[in-house]
């Protein structure tokens, strides 16, 4: 046996094997594990909390405290904040400028004034406020599929990782993820619009796009009208 046949039949074993789906997974049959692993966006209510201090004799946070604040909440979409509780020490429970203040800075960050519960806290320090952020967050699905090529199928025929990836893309995407869950919103027919269609057919009134026909209907014959009028 030459050399270029003993590499030839070393090599064998390891080209075989790019044929089978269950080593494109490190050992895991697709089928399986997309059973116990489907692809799908799950919603879960997750927690986050962010500690700060006043300076002595100071109303505001300081713009380092307030930066870290923005940065350790930049991540949340407000519309998926469920409760945003601002501890305070209870001495300063009547302080209504500081109240006032950190409730409107986290409305300047775009959070709901009705997520907002400013309660006391017999754990923090005179200076001192926390904030505890409860909010529904997506995890997504464990993507891709790696059993087919990712550049061609030499088929024509869909990616594998196709779908993983749209439904990736929906949850990075969704403003709420609890609306994976149950949408949201009237979908309900507007019945006003629709009587008020057909009274106006009873009574013979133009609708507004009648209206908006006929006016470019006249600006025609009109443009017409004039060609004629100068033509020899």
């Amino acid at each position: 046996m030459n050399l270029m046949n003993r590499i030839a039949f070393a090599l064998l074993p390891l080209l075989l094997a790019g044929c089978v789906p269950q080593w494109d997974m490190q050992g895991n049959d697709p089928k399986d594990f997309y059973v116990k692993n489907p692809i799908q966006n799950k919603v879960e209510t997750k927690h986050i909390s962010y500690e700060a201090k006043f300076e002595p004799g100071e109303e505001a946070l300081s713009a380092y405290a307030k930066k870290q604040l923005r940065t350790k909440l930049s991540g949340i979409s407000p519309y998926a904040v469920d409760t945003i509780s601002v501890q305070l020490p209870p001495s300063k429970m009547r302080n209504a400028a500081r109240k006032t203040y950190l409730t409107r800075l986290l409305r300047g960050m775009g959070f709901s004034t009705d997520t907002i519960i400013i309660e006391p806290s017999d754990a923090l320090k005179r200076d001192e406020v926390s904030f505890s952020v409860t909010y529904a967050a997506v995890v997504s699905p464990r993507c891709p599929d790696w059993r087919t090529s990712p550049v061609t199928t030499y088929s024509n025929t869909q990616q594998g990782g196709f779908g993983c990836a749209n439904t990736t893309n929906l949850g990075l995407m969704v403003a709420d993820p609890r609306d994976l869950l149950k949408g949201s919103g009237d979908v309900r027919p507007d019945t006003n619009r629709n009587n008020a269609v057909i009274e106006q057919y009873r009574t013979g009134e133009g609708s507004g796009s009648d209206a908006s026909s006929s006016g470019g209907s006249a600006g025609g014959d009109a443009s017409g009208a004039a060609s004629s009028s100068g033509s020899p």
